[in-house]
C-alpha cells in the first residue's frame, strides 16, 4: 500500500513539472485577454547590440522573447533575430517598426489603410479609440473606419473622411440630415432645437409632430392642430371659435375678411397644413363679406379639391342675417343677395361637399347681435350642425 502511495505522489510530481516546463516553453499559451506584453516584457539591462540580434549580459542572445530595451519593447524569433512588421502573438496581432521598435499607443499607415496599436501593444479592433482628443471606430479587421456610420455598444456613431467621430453636429448624409449629440450620439426620436429626428434619425420635414408643423425645411413652426378638423373663414368662424373652443379643431379665421385674405393668407397656411397631414376634414366659410366674388371663390375651391385629394372639403352657405339690424349698422346686405351666392356656389360644388347651413339657421331662428353676428347659442347650435354633416 505505501509503494502505491509513493508511486501515486511521483506521478503527480512529474506531471506538474512538465506542465510547467510546456507553460514556459510557450508550448501551452494563456488566453488573449491577458496579454500585455509591454507590461510583461522582460527588461534587460548591460546587454549590447551584435547587428540584428541582442546580446544579453550573461552572454547568451535573445531568442522567443519579448525584451524592454531601454524605453521600447522589442520581439526576438526564435533564431535571435529581432523581428520587424506584422507579429501574431497568443491571437493578437502587434506591429515592429524596421527599427524592431513595437508601436505602442500609435498609429501605422499600411496600404493606405490605418490601425492603432493599444497600451498593451496589441492592435485594437471593433472598439472606439481616444486619440489626441478625438475618437475614432476601428473594425474587426482593425482598419479605422471613414465617411460611414458604425454601430458601437448598441449605439450609432459617425465618422468623418478622416476617421474622427463627429460630436454635437449635424450631418448631411445621402441627402438626409442626422444629429450626433455631445458624445457622438445619433439622435433618434427627439427634438433638437427647432428640428425633429425619426426613429432612424432622419430630421422630419412636411408633416406635424407634437401639434407643430414642420415645414420642408425641417424646421418648427407655429403650433397647430392635433385634430382632425380645420374650419377657415370670415367672422362666422372666429366668433364659433371664441363660443364653441378648439377641442378637436384648428380655426384659421378673420373678422371682416374675404376673398383676399383667403386667397394672400388663409390659403397658403390650409396648404401647409394639408402638405403635412392631408386626410383631415376641412370646412370653408366665405362670402357674407364680398357676395360679388362668388366665381373666384369657386374657382379657388376647386383647385383646392384638385390638389388634394385625401382632404375631404366641405363649403358651408353664407346663413341668413337680420336685415333690418343691419341697415341700422351700416352692413349693406340682403338676403336675396345670400340666397342667390349660396345657389350659383351649390350648383357648381354640388351637396355634399356643400351644407346648406342657410337653411338651418332659418329654421331655428336668426338671432343677431347687429343683424350679421348672432349671439352665442346660435354658434353651438351651428357648429354642432356642421359637425353632424361631416362626421
Amino acid at each position: 500500500m505505501r509503494k502505491i502511495k509513493r508511486k501515486a505522489k511521483k506521478l503527480l510530481f512529474v506531471a506538474i513539472m512538465l506542465l510547467s516546463m510546456l507553460v514556459l516553453s510557450g508550448t501551452i499559451q494563456v488566453s488573449a485577454a491577458g496579454t500585455n506584453v509591454v507590461k510583461s516584457a522582460q527588461k534587460v539591462s548591460g546587454g549590447k547590440w551584435v547587428g540584428k540580434k541582442y546580446k544579453l549580459s550573461n552572454g547568451r542572445y535573445a531568442k522567443n522573447k519579448w525584451l524592454k530595451i531601454g524605453s521600447s519593447i522589442y520581439r526576438f524569433d526564435s533564431k535571435g533575430k529581432r523581428v520587424t512588421g506584422w507579429i501574431k502573438y497568443q491571437n493578437q496581432k502587434y506591429y515592429a517598426a524596421s527599427n524592431g521598435k513595437l508601436y505602442v499607443k500609435k498609429w501605422l499607415k499600411k496600404s493606405g489603410k490605418y490601425y492603432y496599436f493599444k497600451s498593451t501593444g496589441c492592435m485594437a479592433k471593433n472598439e472606439m479609440v481616444s486619440y489626441g482628443g478625438k475618437y475614432y471606430y476601428v473594425n474587426g479587421s482593425g482598419v479605422r473606419v471613414k465617411s460611414a456610420w458604425v454601430t458601437y455598444k448598441g449605439k450609432r456613431y459617425y465618422l468623418d473622411k478622416n476617421g474622427v467621430r463627429l460630436q454635437k453636429t449635424w450631418i448631411k448624409y445621402k441627402g438626409k440630415y442626422y444629429y450626433v449629440d455631445k458624445n457622438g450620439v445619433k439622435a433618434v426620436n427627439k427634438w433638437v432645437g427647432d428640428y425633429y429626428v425619426g426613429p432612424k434619425g432622419a430630421r422630419k420635414t412636411n408633416c406635424i409632430v407634437d401639434g407643430y408643423h414642420i415645414g420642408a425645411d425641417g424646421k418648427r413652426g407655429e403650433k397647430v392642430f392635433d385634430g382632425n378638423y380645420i374650419f377657415v373663414g370670415d367672422s362666422r368662424m372666429e366668433e364659433m371659435k371664441n363660443v364653441v373652443g378648439t377641442t378637436d379643431v384648428t380655426y384659421i379665421a378673420k373678422i371682416g375678411s374675404g376673398f383676399e385674405w383667403l386667397q394672400s393668407e388663409a390659403g397658403p397656411l390650409l396648404e401647409t397644413y394639408l402638405s403635412a397631414k392631408p386626410d383631415v376634414k376641412v370646412v370653408l366659410a366665405f362670402g357674407v363679406n364680398d357676395l360679388g366674388n362668388i366665381d373666384r371663390y369657386i374657382e379657388y375651391y376647386q383647385e383646392l379639391i384638385r390638389k388634394y385629394p385625401q382632404t375631404k372639403f366641405h363649403f358651408i352657405s353664407v346663413n341668413p342675417v337680420d336685415e333690418a339690424k343691419c341697415q341700422q349698422h351700416g352692413y349693406k346686405v340682403t338676403n336675396a343677395q345670400i340666397v342667390e351666392f349660396d345657389k350659383k356656389l351649390r350648383l357648381t360644388i354640388g351637396e355634399p361637399p356643400y351644407i346648406n347651413t342657410y337653411k338651418f339657421v332659418k329654421s331655428r331662428g336668426v338671432d343677431t347681435r347687429d343683424g350679421l353676428h348672432y349671439e352665442a347659442k346660435v354658434y353651438t347650435d351651428l357648429y354642432n350642425f356642421i359637425m353632424s354633416k361631416i362626421g
